[in-house]
């Protein structure tokens, strides 16, 4: 994991104070006068990418609404893309680089090889995440609320986010410690959890590749095929699922809500 810094937050949660949940992008846009483009750019592109015009003085943000992307102004994916743009234009290193020339416009994508732009991919992230779901908003929303997954839909539901944003922003402010994996093929792709949550890995860890724990919703889905406690609130043992070190701990009861798709799936955990 890497440190954003304060101040990429900060500036945009300053920016969402001026407007009402779900936070509206395109009026943002306006704002700025910056010209948003939505097009086919193609499957194998880019997601969404920041262009400065050096002959005209103006930013652009395009939008690829290839089918295969998924991406809208209205639909959950394509709202947190925008706002993910919308990053690169407002976090003033970002911007300086754009209008220099130092940043080339790039598609939203992982740059896992360079750790540079992997920083800027990833504070661009935070600020999505903290523009379109503001800390103070959230708090407010979730207070004197028990944690269920339906408390995740409903944050979900109320800033128009998917729900694996929604569960990602409650892990960082959330008042109840929660863990998020997302895994492909059987195997982790990454790994998120609330600071105070009692177990930092995985049965088998947490790196990419890992294989999922079997004995958990997730790891039924990919080892049996079978996705009938998928969606459900499932309870799981920590001994099956995490890196317990003491044996007393084996027998903590969790609950797993998976979310299934293809070959993918995300679960969060949370202690009963």
């Amino acid at each position: 994991m890497i440190d954003i810094d304060g101040g990429v937050l900060a500036l945009a949660e300053g920016i969402a104070s001026q407007y009402e949940p779900p936070i509206p992008l395109e009026q943002i846009a306006e704002d700025e006068f910056l010209h948003i483009i939505c097009d086919d750019y193609g499957s194998t592109t880019f997601d969404g990418l920041t262009w400065f015009e050096q002959n005209t003085d103006e930013f652009y943000i395009h939008l690829n609404c290839n089918p295969s992307k998924r991406n809208s102004l209205t639909n959950m994916k394509g709202r947190f893309t925008l706002a993910h743009e919308l990053g690169h234009y407002f976090i003033p290193s970002h911007r300086l680089g754009l209008i220099t020339g130092e940043l080339k416009p790039h598609g939203s994508v992982n740059f896992l090889d360079n750790p540079p732009e992997w920083q800027i991919e990833r504070e661009a992230d935070a600020f999505a995440s903290a523009l379109l779901m503001p800390s103070s908003s959230v708090k407010d929303f979730i207070k004197g609320r028990s944690f269920d997954f339906q408390l995740i839909e409903a944050i979900a539901d109320r800033y128009k986010v998917s729900k694996s944003a929604a569960a990602l922003r409650y892990a960082d402010i959330g008042d109840y410690p929660i863990m998020i994996v997302f895994a492909v093929d059987g195997k982790i792709r990454w790994v998120n959890r609330s600071k105070e949550f009692p177990f930092w890995r995985l049965k088998y860890g947490n790196g990419k590749g890992d294989k999922v724990p079997e004995y958990t919703v997730m790891g039924t889905y990919f080892n049996e095929k079978d996705n009938s406690d998928c969606r459900n609130e499932e309870t799981i043992y920590a001994g099956d699922c995490f890196d317990t070190r003491l044996e007393t701990d084996n027998r903590r009861e969790f609950f797993e809500w998976c979310i299934e798709y293809k070959n993918c799936a995300i679960s969060v955990f949370w202690e009963k």
